[in-house]
């Protein structure tokens, strides 16, 4: 068990070494000091491991190290986050294809090393080991010989995971940003990275790169739900009324069709937004199911409602296409509705 390493909040608080090291090691410390990330290369030219060890202070949602890449696609990720039971930490290996949410890669050759692995005085998360296949991945790779590798890391907001699933979905990043590594600073003797007072209070071999994005918010999904209780809360229901308490026949037509292409706008956002996290991928979640249902309603709700009001204007008597327009628009209000609390 992890006995002394921790970052308290932000702020990486003095403390006494893990375990003892030899090894050669490059460190990366985030300028807000929400991430820790350590490296060490054997100079055996036939030992193609890698060490590692990757930080975060608890009441941080995940965080997460690229390798090989200063943008997601090609990255090999390194991910942590808080276990199920909030004492121990669950590392999920994952690649990264384009800008979405990484998938797990279950061919990752690693064991961790449980000694330098845990809670550290109940403040921060660590994780530590050795892998035997990082050096390649598909997508991508690392020069070991290079003096300014590529990297990127990235922090979620605040909460906690508590998780032991390593295929977890995750919340979009708060902070991230882009460094480079010293990788002939990180060769030596094989051995484990150290994470502590001493060694991850700076960069030691690690330089960032550019400035540090914070504060991201998924506003794809934000205008997503904008549109959509725009449209089921307002728009629709106040053209429900335009018909029956003003008999305007056509500004019902017309306001409905505005509603409509609402919907069609927060359809397309909602579609985009589900395609950057792994649990929405497959369309298999409750909302994403009603979702189409009531998207596939309405657009026969608007044919049905066409070819009522032209019917109607030949022989100026009821159809019997207006009593289903009307039943399935108060379904269609109604689903929509309940939709937006799943």
């Amino acid at each position: 068990m992890v006995k002394s390493f921790h970052l308290a909040g932000a702020v990486l608080a003095a403390a006494g070494l893990i375990s003892p090291s030899l090894a050669a090691q490059s460190t990366f410390v985030s300028p807000s000091q929400s991430l820790a990330f350590g490296l060490s290369i054997p100079d055996d030219a036939t030992n193609d491991d890698l060490y590692f060890s990757l930080a975060m202070p608890t009441g941080e949602y995940w965080a997460a190290v690229g390798l090989g890449n200063d943008r997601m696609s090609g990255t090999l990720v390194f991910m942590i986050y808080s276990s199920a039971s909030g004492e121990n930490v669950t590392f999920s290996p994952r690649l990264a294809t384009s800008n979405t949410e990484p998938e797990y890669y279950s061919s990752l050759d690693y064991e961790t090393l449980t000694d330098n692995t845990g809670l550290v005085d109940d403040a921060t998360y660590v994780y530590s080991a050795v892998c035997h296949n990082c050096r390649k991945w598909p997508g991508g790779s690392i020069d070991v010989t290079s003096k300014a590798q590529k990297f990127i890391f990235a922090t979620g907001p605040a909460g906690d995971v508590r998780s032991d699933n390593q295929r977890e979905s995750v919340k979009i990043h708060y902070e991230h940003g882009t460094f480079t590594m010293d990788m002939v600073h990180a060769t030596g003797a094989a051995g484990p990275t150290t994470l502590n007072s001493t060694t991850a209070v700076y960069d030691y071999g690690a330089t960032l790169v550019g400035q540090v994005t914070e504060g991201m918010t998924d506003w794809v999904a934000v205008v997503h739900a904008v549109f959509m209780v725009g449209c089921f809360v307002v728009l629709m229901p106040f053209g429900v009324l335009i018909l029956r308490v003003g008999q305007w026949v056509r500004w019902h037509g017309f306001h409905q069709g505005v509603a409509m292409v609402g919907v069609i706008i927060g359809f397309g956002l909602g579609i985009k937004t589900s395609t950057l996290y792994n649990r929405s991928k497959n369309f298999s979640n409750p909302h994403q199911i009603i979702g189409l249902l009531v998207f596939f309603f309405l657009l026969g709700q608007f044919v049905l409602g066409c070819m009522h009001h032209r019917k109607f204007k030949k022989t100026q008597q009821p159809t019997k296409l207006a009593p289903i327009h009307v039943w399935l628009g108060r379904l269609i209000l109604v689903l929509g509705f309940v939709n937006g609390f799943l």
